[in-house]
């Protein structure tokens, strides 16, 4: 007769990151902060800033261009080290009194997904 024993043990599932919370703070004459969420950490979310509308693939955004391929305005990746709300970026430099679409995304941890493509309008001030 075979013996068996168990033991409790713990399984994560982890799917792709999820965003939230996205959001232009601090607006200047060539530049504003970019604000999110993500529920995951230990991965990078890439960002970019256009006059393009409309939405980019994760790669292209981690990559820097918009949605033509055409590099954007500015964009870059953060590091996300733990869940919750992150340090703010820094979206910079950019043209006065203009509006850009804003894009993120996070790659999961597993190199194999992304997060849903975030997006916000962001308009920098006029020259004073």
């Amino acid at each position: 007769m075979a013996s068996s024993e168990s033991a409790p043990y713990t399984l994560t599932v982890r799917g792709v990151p999820v965003l939230s919370g996205l959001y232009v703070s601090d607006r200047q004459p060539t530049s504003y902060e970019l604000r999110f969420a993500t529920d995951q950490g230990g991965t990078t979310a890439y960002w970019i800033a256009t006059r393009n509308p409309a939405a980019p693939t994760p790669e292209q955004i981690r990559d820097g261009d918009d949605s033509d391929g055409i590099p954007a305005s500015a964009g870059g990746g953060q590091a996300v080290i733990a869940p919750g709300t992150q340090p703010a970026i820094a979206v910079v430099p950019l043209a006065p009194s203009t509006v850009y679409y804003n894009f993120i995304v996070q790659q999961a941890a597993d190199g194999t997904g992304w997060s849903n493509v975030a997006s916000v309008a962001g308009q920098t001030l006029a020259d004073p």
